[in-house]
């Protein structure tokens, strides 16, 4: 606490005061990871000229925070809004399709259509052999 007063040039107590109105303690330690990836990502955001580098970096952190937020998602209380709310949709089970139903009467014109293409004998053409020339 003394370091991030010295840091932001306040009094410690108002820096106590903050960690005890906000929780700070009682904040997961995956939640400060990810806050302090935020605060990495505004800061190279916010940069007027950005290098190579900092693009990397903007879609390297975005990655993570996304993938962390994903992740997490389906493990928050149901109190709790999410950040996608499709997200929660979708990974419940999907309605089954409908099984493709025919009728009486389009089974019976399959089965005629199978049976007449398929036992049908193709009549033969040959050519006469007469040597004479085609006319």
């Amino acid at each position: 606490m003394p370091q991030i007063a010295e840091m932001l040039q306040v009094k410690r107590p108002t820096v106590q005061s903050w960690k005890q109105r906000d929780g700070w303690d009682g904040i997961a330690p995956i939640s400060r990871v990810e806050s302090s990836l935020e605060a990495r990502l505004i800061q190279l955001i916010a940069k007027p000229q950005k290098t190579g580098g900092d693009f990397k970096e903007i879609d390297l952190l975005d990655g993570r925070l996304n993938g962390w937020r994903e992740s997490t998602a389906t493990a928050r209380p149901a109190t709790k809004p999410t950040l996608n709310p499709t997200l929660p949709t979708a990974t419940k089970g999907s309605a089954k399709a409908e099984k493709e139903f025919f009728s009486d009467e389009a089974i019976d014109k399959l089965e005629e259509l199978f049976f007449d293409q398929s036992f049908r004998v193709p009549v033969a053409v040959v050519p006469r052999r007469t040597g004479a020339p085609y006319s």
